[in-house]
Parts: structure tokens; C-alpha cells; sequence
């Protein structure tokens, strides 16, 4: 798989985005420190997901602080997307939920959690589908 996550991984649009960022059903939302990670199946897709990166502004009122944690998700999410099925099409969202600037190294190690805590709950769905 190649390493790269480009602009067709990126979630866009209002379409697309509001759902995920709305009430979700139980179980679609995955919560650890400072991230939470919410995901919803797609429709299909020639990738195996697609993001949408929120920071919020009343936390992180600066435009260079808010660049700068999107910078550090993705990076840490490019390296880590082997993680995810690409057998399942999803839309994510990740939300920083910190008024502070976690370094590279947290945003790997809780995003690599969250992947791992979605992958299992994404199988659990499969093996279950009416729960």
C-alpha cells in the first residue's frame, strides 16, 4: 500500500461532512485524550477512506496552531493508514479535543489507538450487523 494521502482522501463538501459530524449512531464514535474519531461507512469508493480534520477555532484561536496539529494528523495518519480495512469504504472525522499543542509523537501514539479501537469495532459490525 502505497504511503501517500492526497486530496482524494480528504473528505469535502457538506454532503459528505455534516453526517459524520452530526449524531451518530452508538459505536461510531471513538474517544482517547485529546482525539475523538468518528466514522460512518460509505458508499463505495475508490479509496479505502476519507478524511475530514477538525480543530476547532475557540481552542486553538491561531491560524498557525491549527495548521500545525492538521499537519501533524496527517502525517501520523499517512503512516498509519495501513492500519485501516480498506475492504470497508469509511468516512472519518477527527476532532482535536486540546487547547494545547500535543507534539507529533502523542497525536501517533492516540491516533494509532483510535485506528486499532475502529478497526475492531468495524469487525465486530461486520460479524454482528443488527447489533
Amino acid at each position: 500500500m502505497s504511503l501517500q494521502l492526497g486530496r482524494k482522501h480528504m473528505l469535502k463538501g457538506g454532503a459528505h461532512v455534516v453526517p459524520i459530524l452530526q449524531k451518530l449512531p452508538v459505536g461510531h464514535s471513538i474517544n482517547r485524550q485529546f482525539l475523538q474519531l468518528r466514522f460512518l461507512n460509505a458508499p463505495s469508493q475508490q479509496v479505502p477512506f476519507r478524511v475530514v480534520l477538525v480543530v476547532p477555532k475557540r481552542l486553538l484561536p491561531k491560524a498557525t496552531q491549527r495548521n500545525l496539529v492538521k499537519r501533524h494528523l496527517r502525517e501520523a495518519l499517512r503512516h498509519l493508514q495501513p492500519l485501516i480495512d480498506p475492504s470497508t469504504p469509511l468516512h472519518l472525522a477527527l476532532v482535536y479535543r486540546s487547547k494545547q499543542i500535543q507534539g507529533y509523537a502523542p497525536t501517533f501514539r492516540v491516533l494509532e489507538g483510535l485506528l486499532l479501537d475502529m478497526k475492531a469495532a468495524v469487525a465486530a459490525k461486520a460479524k454482528h450487523p443488527l447489533t
